[in-house]
């Protein structure tokens, strides 16, 4: 089947997607669409076609420009703030690494205590025994040092998590 080529085809479709036809185009070009078989299958199918666009678009209901750039000010402002918060992420990334290492350090200071006999209880309580070349009180005052330490970092973390 070959296409037929209508010399006002162009002129037509301009006036069909323009929103002239038909009140607002030329009383030649109507009745040039009314007898040409080409120009009247093209305005069969962009009618329909140009009246649900203008349905649409009177339908549309954008918001106001005022309510666009307020919402784009506030995601400026939310990548903003994700941007800043990432280096705090790090550092408390940093810190639950040292406070697990703190917790590590202790556990193996503590391990000597629990590998060696309970037996001599007075001499536990007196701080005599030797465990490891310290005695045990010594090896009690570093743990509780590192357990103030440990404390410590944990209030100030939520003391400041709460700004």
């Amino acid at each position: 089947m070959t296409p037929i080529e209508c010399p006002r085809e162009q002129d037509l479709m301009e006036v069909l997607t323009t929103d002239r036809w038909p009140d607002r185009c030329d009383e030649e070009l109507r009745r040039h669409a009314e007898a040409c078989p080409t120009c009247r299958d093209l305005v069969t199918v962009l009618t329909p076609l140009g009246d649900a666009w203008a349905l649409t678009r009177a339908e549309a209901q954008p918001p106001a420009s005022g309510m666009v750039w307020w919402r784009a000010q506030m995601r400026a402002r939310q990548e903003a703030a994700r941007a800043a918060a990432r280096p705090v992420a790090v550092a408390q990334a940093i810190g639950a690494v040292v406070a697990i290492a703190l917790v590590i350090a202790c556990v193996v200071l503590v391990a000597p205590w629990f590998a060696t006999s309970w037996a001599s209880s007075q001499q536990f309580l007196a701080g005599e025994a030797a465990v490891g070349g310290r005695t045990v009180m010594d090896s009690w005052l570093l743990t509780g040092g590192l357990a103030v330490i440990a404390a410590t970092t944990l209030a100030v973390y939520i003391a400041l998590a709460q700004d």
